[in-house]
Formats: structure tokens, sequence, C-alpha cells
């Protein structure tokens, strides 16, 4: 894992699941540096008041494109 920071704009995504059986919400970042996306999980964003449309920077810990441990919020 590699911890950096992340700036860009939140993004809500649902993923629904075959029959509209199960829903799942996790969220996106654009990072504005790399232009790369981040993903992060609902669970892990509990805590920080983050909905879809701020503009942040992140300082996470992250596995690829996944944001598995958020150190860090702020909305700019």
């Amino acid at each position: 894992m590699a911890e950096r920071i992340i700036v860009g704009t939140v993004e809500e995504i649902v993923l629904e699941g075959e029959g509209f059986s199960h829903m799942e919400y996790v969220f996106s970042v654009k990072d504005e540096a790399s232009g790369n996306y981040f993903f992060i999980d609902k669970k892990e964003i509990k805590g920080f008041a983050v909905k879809h449309g701020d503009r942040v920077s992140i300082k996470a810990e992250c596995e690829g494109s996944q944001i598995s441990e958020i150190t860090e919020i702020n909305l700019l």
C-alpha cells in the first residue's frame, strides 16, 4: 500500500445487483494531478461529511485504484 494525496471531485456511484436485489454505494474521485480514478467504499467515508459534488483533498492509503484507509479529508 502507498499513502498519497488525491485532489478531485467526489462522485457517488450506485451499483445494482441482478433484479435490483442488492445495491452497493461507492464513491469515486478523479485525481486532478494524474487523471486516475480512485474508489472509496461508503463504509470507509463514514465520519466524514462528504457528498456527491464536493471538491476534496484526501490523504489515504491506496491499493491500486482502491482507497483502503483514509487518514484525512478536507473540503476545498
